[in-house]
């Protein structure tokens, strides 16, 4: 039997639930790091460092942190290469603690489902856990997939 919840939330519309999801956000944004070492029970950091290990990045590389929630992955990797890491979200609260987080950094406010950028701008595209809150997941992925360099690489976590 599924939760009224979830069956509530589902049938939302898409600017309700683009609300809905912001709200939540701007209300956990303070807590955020904390909350995701609680459900996680910390492993969070550990499979973040792993994804940061895959990445070839360098100096010159240019990557997107598409939906980077507090920041977390582009801190991780400029700690290995002070690379163009630009830090993209839709929540206001979150990236004023990426901000906090990450001294000098470029950031953006704005969906995943309109990507401001010119095609074949970004070596990297990552998404932590964020691609569950994209409102449109395939208008999402087309974005990327067209700010994505031709030999580029998109790593994301899905839960």
């Amino acid at each position: 039997m599924e939760n009224s919840f979830l069956k509530d939330f589902k049938s939302l519309s898409k600017n309700k639930k683009e609300k809905f999801v912001s709200q939540i956000f701007s209300n956990v944004a303070d807590n955020y790091d904390l909350m995701n070492d609680l459900m996680s029970f910390g492993l969070h950091r550990s499979w973040k460092e792993k994804l940061i290990s895959l990445i070839d990045v360098n100096k010159e590389s240019y990557v997107l942190d598409l939906a980077s929630g507090s920041g977390d992955l582009t801190k991780l990797l400029k700690d290995k290469v002070d690379c163009n890491c630009l830090i993209y979200d839709s929540n206001i609260e979150m990236l004023k603690n990426a901000k906090k987080k990450i001294k000098n950094s470029q950031i953006i406010s704005g969906k995943a489902e309109n990507l401001p950028f010119k095609n074949d701008s970004f070596d990297y595209v990552m998404v932590g856990f964020g691609l569950r809150n994209f409102s449109d997941l395939d208008q999402s992925l087309k974005e990327v997939w067209r700010v994505l360099k031709k030999d580029g690489f998109f790593f994301v976590f899905r839960v």
